[in-house]
């Protein structure tokens, strides 16, 4: 695996990464609006 990674470009594995947020970025947003109100406020 890390060959693999050895090979990509950073541009490459920037471009992948960011493919794998915007295909699961509903809940992830989701996910921090729910985090968000255990917050206490200051």
């Amino acid at each position: 695996m890390s060959d693999y990674l050895g090979r990509l470009s950073r541009e490459e594995l920037d471009a992948r990464d960011l493919g794998i947020i915007n295909a699961n970025v509903d809940r992830l947003n989701e996910e921090a609006l729910d985090t968000l109100e255990y917050q206490v406020p200051i």
